[in-house]
């Protein structure tokens, strides 16, 4: 067996599908270096993002929604999504457009199950992502997702504060999205970030708390309904919890 690693990266995974493809590698296992597991019979080869192969694929996937969805996939938290994505690939060479209505095939069950859970998690930060003032007025967010969606939300809230720089921390992944009112870039941040909020801040807090409890109507309070809209492992980083 063939394994080829890449370096998690959306562009390496789609090198290691080029590769598979184009180089008829039948045996072969596409996995992150995060993910690497060997046998002893393993041939390991360390694939590095080659703009040529990767746009290869892009071309064959270049169905706007397909590309979105693909992206959305790989930055899902799934073991297998390696591949479960490369397997929807297929699916797209031998059907085109047509393979997303291939409803019964298990593959695509799979694809859009990783790609609707990610789109939910983004769906569900997007409304209750909390910002807080740092003392040099740079809006500063931590979330602990499951899936890896900081490159979803940072569009999101640039239509929202288009003249506001912010700053938005998975502090799981340590991957940090920022925004300078100019241009955006998410990386990933080894250092540890201390943050100083300003003097203001906890007043806001408060203030955003006598407002959550001044609107909410504690005889129609119903805390099931509440974790359906909202589940319990998002509210850590909750202003009003």
């Amino acid at each position: 067996m063939q394994i080829l690693v890449y370096d998690g990266t959306f562009e390496s995974f789609l090198t290691c599908v080029y590769k598979v493809i184009y180089q008829k590698l039948h045996d072969a296992q596409i996995t992150s270096d995060s993910q690497i597991q060997t046998s002893f019979d393993a041939e390991v080869h360390f694939i590095k993002r080659n703009a040529v192969e990767s746009s290869k694929i892009i071309s064959i996937i270049k169905n706007s929604q397909d590309f979105v969805d693909i992206k959305y996939a790989h930055s899902s938290c799934n073991k297998n999504k390696n591949l479960i994505i490369f397997n929807y690939i297929k699916l797209i060479l031998e059907y085109g457009k047509n393979s997303k209505f291939l409803l019964n095939n298990k593959n695509v069950i799979a694809f859009f199950d990783i790609c609707k859970k990610v789109q939910y998690e983004c769906h569900i930060l997007k409304g209750f992502l909390r910002f807080s003032e740092t003392a040099t007025n740079i809006y500063y967010a931590k979330i602990e997702p499951d899936n890896d969606i900081v490159q979803f939300l940072i569009p999101h809230f640039i239509n929202r504060y288009r003249y506001q720089k912010f700053v938005i921390h998975d502090i799981r992944r340590n991957i940090v999205g920022i925004y300078d009112t100019k241009k955006s870039l998410v990386f990933k941040n080894n250092t540890k970030l201390f943050i100083a909020f300003s003097e203001n801040e906890e007043n806001i807090q408060k203030l955003f708390k006598t407002y959550y409890n001044t609107i909410n109507i504690r005889i129609r309070k119903n805390k099931k309904q509440m974790l359906n809209f909202m589940p319990k492992r998002y509210h850590k980083h909750l202003v009003e919890v």
